[in-house]
Order: structure tokens, then C-alpha cells, then sequence
């Protein structure tokens, strides 16, 4: 039954443009998989809606000849941490983005 909310949950937004129908579907799949009627509903749906979600990964180059490329990046995509291989410290980098001279 809850699936089945959920699906008509997603049928309203989507009829509505909200962007809350995407995610309504996407949690038929991921909770109610075992039940194959409404999650081959859902993944249709998401197929309809077509395009990917309004925040798409956005990748650029922060440092080009790192010494480790093994670093992660903070969530707000501000700074890189990582082990510098020379001494085993664990390091962060700051990455700003490139600025031009006016």
C-alpha cells in the first residue's frame, strides 16, 4: 500500500512539474524493489521524466601534477585532502577557483 502511495505520490508532482516526483519514484525503487508491479512502474516513470536531476556533478581540474591522486574533496568542493608520499603527513589543499588578471 505504501508503495503504491508513494507511486501516486510521484503521478501528482510530475503532473504538477514539481521536482519532487523523481524522488518519490526513485524511493518506490529503492524500498519496494521486491515488489515488481510498482517498481517497473516507477523506473518507467523515471524514464519518462527523461534528463538527469537539476544538480548535475560539475568536474574540474584543482591540481594538475598532484603528487597523490588518491584525495578527497570536501563536500562544498573547497578543499582537497590527501597523504603527502614524501613524509606521510596528511595535507589539505585549498582550491579556489582560477582568476583571471583584469
Amino acid at each position: 500500500m505504501a508503495a503504491r502511495a508513494l507511486l501516486h505520490l510521484g503521478e501528482c508532482r510530475e503532473g504538477q512539474a514539481q521536482a519532487g516526483a523523481r524522488q518519490a519514484y526513485q524511493r518506490v525503487v529503492r524500498e519496494f524493489g521486491d515488489r515488481p508491479e510498482v517498481a517497473s512502474e516507477a523506473r518507467q516513470r523515471i524514464s519518462a521524466l527523461g534528463g538527469a536531476p537539476a544538480a548535475a556533478l560539475e568536474m574540474r581540474q584543482v591540481w594538475t601534477d598532484a603528487p597523490d591522486t588518491l584525495g578527497n574533496v570536501s563536500s562544498d568542493g573547497r578543499f582537497l585532502t590527501f597523504v603527502d608520499i614524501d613524509n606521510g603527513s596528511v595535507a589539505v589543499r585549498i582550491c579556489e577557483p582560477a582568476r583571471t588578471a583584469a
